[in-house]
């Protein structure tokens, strides 16, 4: 006799953790940019109370990506195989408009030397999980998405810097051979221990999956607040160039 977990996976249909798991991750979006502002506001309103935490953001951007790592399956690197020419304009248009357009705003809004490094640099680091989520409660295409997210995670060694390098280094000195090592660190080897992590404990993972975009989006709301206090001074200053540099971006 068929289980119900087979007649589910005949019709195509998401098993109940799957479901569970979905639904946390879009609640979690959602929470997110409160998350964020809030983060935000605190490290503007208080920045002493984060001093000293600086040193630890490389950890948490580990764990955020660590996490990311853990949610990937075997599926997300076949769906590259089978789209690969998607996948491609995908990652090119990643590593093309983005940065440009970071370029172009800084420009534009005449920055001051270190918000056109920051803005400049946003628009070379590769995409999150986040994006997956909103581009599912967009209705778009959340295969294709993945595939393009896990790409640009794995070529950023091979890319930001470079990026970074010749669109930021007018406006300030990039070490783009430290920034190699720097993403290694934080972001590939986070991404490839959780993979592994995954593969070898897949049972366990998926219980815990539903907390996982939790504990992202938490972690990222203690980076944001660690790093707005550390430049608070300079936000102060330009505020209303941050936001218009956001907004346009």
């Amino acid at each position: 006799m068929r289980t119900e977990r087979t007649q589910r996976a005949e019709r195509n249909e998401p098993r109940g953790d799957d479901v569970t798991g979905d639904r946390s991750a879009r609640r979690a979006v959602t929470v997110f940019p409160v998350l964020v502002l809030l983060a935000g506001a605190l490290g503007l309103l208080l920045p002493g109370s984060f001093t000293g935490w600086g040193e630890a953001v490389p950890y948490l951007l580990g764990v955020v990506m660590f996490c990311m790592g853990i949610t990937m399956t075997p599926e997300d690197f076949r769906g590259v195989a089978r789209r690969p020419w998607a996948v491609a304009l995908g990652l090119v248009a990643h590593y093309v408009i983005m940065p440009g357009l970071g370029w172009a705003v800084a420009h534009l809004l005449d920055l001051p030397p270190q918000l056109a490094a920051g803005v400049i640099l946003v628009g070379c680091a590769p995409s999150g999980t986040a994006s997956n989520v909103v581009t599912y409660l967009a209705r778009g295409d959340v295969a294709l998405s993945v595939s393009v997210a896990t790409v640009s995670t794995l070529v950023a060694p091979l890319v930001t810097p470079p990026l970074t390098l010749l669109l930021a280094g007018e406006y300030l000195p990039v070490d783009a051979g430290s920034m190699v090592t720097d993403i290694l660190k934080t972001v590939l080897l986070p991404v490839l221990a959780g993979v592994v992590v995954r593969l070898l404990a897949g049972r366990y993972v998926q219980r815990a999956l539903p907390a996982l975009p939790w504990l992202s989006a938490l972690t990222v709301a203690v980076i944001v607040a660690v790093v707005v206090a550390g430049s608070a001074d300079a936000i102060k200053s330009a505020a209303g160039l941050v936001f218009v540099a956001v907004v346009l971006h």
